[in-house]
């Protein structure tokens, strides 16, 4: 399965197509911990665990996409 911009960091991929490289990795960072706030809130019988867990390891890739490029 394709996991899309909307799926990992509740925004359309056109809301960071036009930042700079490393601006764009720290938007869909951050949108993606907003988006893990708002689904953890969620009652745990009707939390989606693979999407949070799916949103937590493009979070850990983007970061160390940043890491990379801050050497």
């Amino acid at each position: 399965m394709t996991k899309t911009s909307k799926y990992l960091y509740g925004v359309s991929a056109k809301a960071f197509k036009d930042l700079r490289y490393q601006d764009a990795l720290i938007f869909k960072i951050r949108s993606a911990e907003r988006l893990v706030k708002d689904l953890v809130k969620e009652h745990y019988m009707v939390r989606d665990e693979y999407r949070i867990s799916d949103i937590q390891k493009a979070v850990k890739f983007n970061r160390a996409l940043l890491a990379e490029i801050e050497v």
